[in-house]
């Protein structure tokens, strides 16, 4: 009975077993996701994504934090003392976030040659726009967790975020490394890339004259749509002023929250007349071909005078 047992748990549960044993030894230092771009009709780069590592720390595998923290605060120029706070919290692992959250690669690279002990690096991303402020009211941004806030980043979030990959470190309840067992890789899976209607040489064009009439008339708002009035698309659209992305915390919320050509209302003009004039056919109200009138350049709605374009009036018209 006792030798069955032994072949039922050694070799017929083992990897059952071992799978319940590495959950328990397991420590994941978290990649982060790469997020979907944001391509144009063509296939240029719109919004892409730029490597910005992240810290991590397991305090038990330090015996100077304090050390340790005054090195890091030198290359990342943060407070040593909220630093310290972080890394000594009663945790296995802590996120050094935000005073090691997106470095540059440089300081990633300075840091790794400290060789702190139980400091390790984790992958992480950050939005890049090889455009600056072209087409932002659009495309809106990401926040400090990478998910979408505002534009298209927050309306397409879902399809573009995607899952982080995870480095799987085996240790024991100290977090001393265990010896026999290897290191483990988890694949995450990326977001998916989205690509838009709009052609980025209409944009840029679209926004180098309006950014001129902006300044020429030393107005507060200039907006603008290019669509192909075949299918609808919209091939470039435009709304001033605009802001950096990258750096949207210092734009007025005013600014970001509202794209004036999807969200603003306006008067449709003379293109509404088509349907004033269909209406008035199918009531049978007016005749195309025995009606005439008199266009003096204005007519009067209550106490307002309303004139045209053409200060003269249009005359005798059919």
């Amino acid at each position: 009975m006792v030798i069955a047992k032994l072949f039922h748990v050694q070799i017929i549960k083992h990897e059952w077993l071992k799978a319940r044993a590495e959950e328990n030894w397991d420590r994941e230092i978290p990649f982060g996701a790469i997020r979907g771009e944001i391509q144009d009709r063509n296939g240029q780069l719109i919004v892409g994504n730029q490597l910005a590592p992240t810290l991590y720390f397991m305090p038990s595998q330090n015996k100077e934090p304090e050390k340790a923290a005054a090195l890091l605060a030198d290359i990342l120029q943060v407070d040593k003392g909220k630093l310290l706070e972080k890394m000594t919290k009663k945790a296995y692992m802590n996120k050094l976030a935000p005073e090691g959250k997106n470095i540059t690669q440089e300081q990633a690279t300075e840091i790794s040659k400290l060789q702190i002990d139980g400091l390790y690096t984790g992958v992480d991303f950050v939005r890049n726009y090889p455009y600056g402020e072209l087409l932002s009211r659009l495309i809106g941004f990401t926040g400090y967790d990478g998910t979408g806030l505002a534009g298209i980043e927050y309306a397409y979030d879902e399809i573009l975020q995607g899952t982080g990959d995870k480095i799987r470190l085996y240790t024991d309840a100290k977090a001393i490394p265990l010896p026999h067992v290897d290191d483990g890789f988890q694949t995450g899976k990326n977001g998916a890339t989205l690509e838009l209607t709009i052609d980025i040489e209409m944009q840029k064009v679209m926004e180098r004259e309006l950014l001129q009439a902006l300044e020429k008339y030393d107005a507060t708002q200039a907006i603008g749509i290019v669509m192909n009035p075949k299918t609808g698309e919209i091939l470039a659209l435009v709304s001033m002023p605009t802001f950096d992305p990258a750096d949207y915390q210092d734009t007025d919320q005013s600014i970001y929250n509202r794209n004036l050509p999807v969200w603003m209302t306006f008067e449709p003009g003379s293109t509404f007349k088509i349907v004033t004039l269909a209406a008035g056919l199918e009531e049978k109200v007016i005749d195309l071909h025995n009606d005439y009138f008199n266009d003096p350049g204005y007519t009067k709605v209550a106490n307002a005078k309303l004139r045209c374009w053409k200060r003269e009036g249009h005359g005798h018209q059919s």
